[in-house]
């Protein structure tokens, strides 16, 4: 969606910091928007706007700016200039009715707030780009929920006067998206890709109000040395996924909500070959591979929702035929939800190696139950024995990533090797890597069947029977 040119398109890498208020304090509080360098002093606390004086001024300057701005896509420079008339404008009348004489500092906020509105997430907007902030949860209009890098926790803003205009903002939010959303009574379930590493999910009329969660992903352009300088994985994770990547090893990232599943996938995207064809299917666009530099030839696709009269529909089941069509050399699934859990084995299965897909399980040991309970999604699904047989003979790797709740820290606890099923109905496994005391994944002193690629590959075996310096960033790599 269109966004305040003030916006950066990918969000700056950020190491983690110690938790802070809105206000840059350590501790508590709800959120305030930062100083901006270089701007006017803050006006007096008896010369501000209240936050409901301020809506209610955004709403009566944007009907003035319809009136003036008949353009459909007006040119910014233009707007913005009209913008700021407006806003002069309406401090004006109200200097005139003698209510109060809005100084500079407070007609800037009110210009930003203006733009906000019309191009970004109005109230929430500011929040968008707090870059601390990872998650925002808004439960009717007065109550907003902002989660910070860290698992802190603290109140937001108000973001609407009422649950029916709450909705009509999220209803203009998801219209002016790139995939555009409906979302009424009738369709009162919305999940929508809002731009670059932002996702909204919103829902009304199964719930008592207007329910919106808003996940941003921090970290766009990651790579797995940047991982490393995070604590997500240590040195010797880093070389065995590199190798895995390389050698063309199909790979399930799994994890709980939030573990950081589709940043790690983007981490393990580092490690491709620049010249490979990569397609990506997800239900609302979050990797944005074709946004970074070091992937030159990308296709991005998107399952698209029914149209009013429940027709047009096109999911990511659908969309498996035809990607296998686009000449792909590896295929990304963002995320596996349903029946596409088994078109995505079966392409693998006929020879489309080293692809990645994301997967929520509480448990390396957990999924492939999970799988299995996707595929029976499938229309025709085959009997559990032949899912598993297939799992084994797709599957190479299962990495799962852990997120601390006390500290919203993630890292990857363990790693298994995938293979067919021998003596029992599940397929086999190889522990390769395990939680070590605390949680954190350590060779288990297994080799891997697989060691022959991974060598091929370039990975050193014996960095699986030597715990030397485990979880230890190495000096001049840091954290970004």
């Amino acid at each position: 969606m269109p966004q305040p040119a003030r916006q950066a398109e990918h969000a700056p890498e950020r190491g983690p910091t110690a938790p802070r208020t809105a206000s840059g304090g350590a501790a508590g509080g709800a959120w305030r928007p930062r100083p901006t360098a270089g701007a006017a002093p803050a006006a007096k606390p008896e010369d501000r706007l209240d936050d409901a004086a301020v809506r209610a001024a955004v709403k009566h300057i944007n009907a003035a700016l319809d009136e003036v701005l008949l353009d459909a896509d007006p040119d910014a420079t233009r707007t913005q200039l009209a913008v700021v008339e407006q806003v002069k404008a309406w401090a004006q009348q109200q200097a005139n009715a003698g209510r109060m004489l809005l100084p500079a500092a407070e007609q800037t906020r009110l210009t930003r707030a203006v733009l906000d509105e019309r191009f970004g997430l109005g109230v929430l907007q500011p929040l968008l780009d707090d870059d601390d902030i990872e998650e925002i949860d808004v439960n009717g209009p007065g109550q907003v929920w902002l989660h910070y890098a860290g698992a802190r926790k603290v109140p937001g803003p108000p973001v609407a006067e009422s649950d029916a205009e709450l909705a009509d903002k999220v209803r203009r939010w998801a219209a002016r998206a790139a995939s555009p959303r409906e979302f009424s009574a009738a369709r009162p379930l919305l999940n929508v890709a809002l731009g670059v590493g932002v996702r909204m999910a919103a829902t009304m009329s199964v719930t008592t109000g207007t329910h919106v969660s808003i996940r941003k992903q921090r970290l766009m352009d990651v790579t797995l040395d940047k991982l490393v300088g995070r604590g997500t994985i240590d040195e010797t994770l880093h070389a065995f996924l590199a190798a895995a990547v390389r050698a063309r090893l199909d790979i399930l990232v799994t994890g709980g909500v939030a573990a950081g599943k589709t940043t790690f996938l983007r981490a393990l995207c580092s490690e491709f070959d620049p010249e490979e064809r990569i397609v990506t299917l997800e239900s609302e666009r979050e990797l944005y591979l074709d946004r970074l530099d070091r992937h030159d030839d990308v296709v991005s696709f998107e399952a698209r929702e029914a149209n009013q009269e429940g027709i047009g529909a096109i999911t990511l089941v659908d969309l498996v035929p035809q990607v296998l069509r686009m000449n792909p050399d590896r295929i990304l699934v963002g995320e596996v939800r349903h029946a596409e859990m088994l078109a995505l084995l079966q392409a693998i299965d006929n020879g489309l190696e080293g692809s990645l897909t994301t997967l929520h399980a509480n448990s390396g040991a957990e999924v492939f139950g999970r799988i299995l309970t996707l595929c029976a999604y499938a229309e025709r699904h085959p009997e559990p024995a032949d899912v598993f047989r297939l799992v084994g003979r797709a599957v190479d790797l299962v990495v799962h990533l852990r997120r601390d709740p006390r500290t919203g820290h993630r890292y990857v606890s363990e790693i298994v090797e995938v293979l067919e099923p021998a003596d029992a109905h599940e397929p086999a496994i190889n522990r390769i890597f395990t939680p070590g005391p605390d949680g954190r994944a350590v060779p288990a002193g297994i080799t891997p069947k697989l060691v022959g690629e991974l060598e091929a590959a370039g990975f050193d075996r014996r960095l699986l029977t030597h715990a030397h310096r485990l979880w230890e960033a190495p000096s001049g790599r840091g954290r970004p």
